[in-house]
């Protein structure tokens, strides 16, 4: 039993599980595949295979709904407000494990942010201790950046991540 789980530790997962799963908020509850191909062509641009999309409900509407109103506050006034993405609207968690050895240094630093488009996951940490590990808000905030300009485009401009 691993009464942390709750909020978020004691758990083994990887960036991809965690898009996966945060995807759902942003899905009114539905829960997409996750994948890394879209589709692959040929040389002569032609499609020769293709993703298709599958998605099942994990969660009512209502929860997805309450929970991204709980995370929205995340990038604006909570932990990930130096890692707020300019102009636009995010809901997200940060999380840090503690080194078992020393709770003044973290194994693991987390940060997950999505809109109701693209969802953007982040862990910095080694499966062996490193001593303190600083800089993840100043990798998320460029990396996100990038992401969010050439993912969402125009479209998610002041959006906010199904706000309710």
């Amino acid at each position: 039993r691993v009464l942390g789980v709750a909020l978020g530790s004691g758990v083994e997962t990887n960036p991809l599980q965690m898009a996966q799963a945060y995807a759902a908020f942003a899905n009114e509850g539905l829960m997409p595949e996750a994948h890394f191909i879209s589709r692959i062509e040929n040389a002569s641009g032609q499609v020769i295979a293709s993703h298709k999309n599958s998605q099942k409900r994990v969660i009512d509407k209502s929860v997805a709904d309450k929970m991204t109103s709980m995370m929205l506050g995340t990038f604006t006034n909570g932990t990930g407000i130096s890692s707020s993405p300019a102009d636009y609207i995010m809901a997200g968690k940060t999380g840090t494990t503690e080194a078992v050895f020393n709770p003044e240094y973290t194994s693991d630093q987390w940060v997950i942010g999505y809109t109701p488009d693209v969802v953007i996951s982040h862990w910095l940490g080694l499966l062996v201790f490193v001593v303190e590990i600083w800089g993840l808000a100043a990798i998320w905030s460029r990396w996100k950046e990038d992401k969010l300009k050439r993912v969402a485009g125009e479209a998610l401009v002041g959006n906010p991540a199904h706000a309710s």
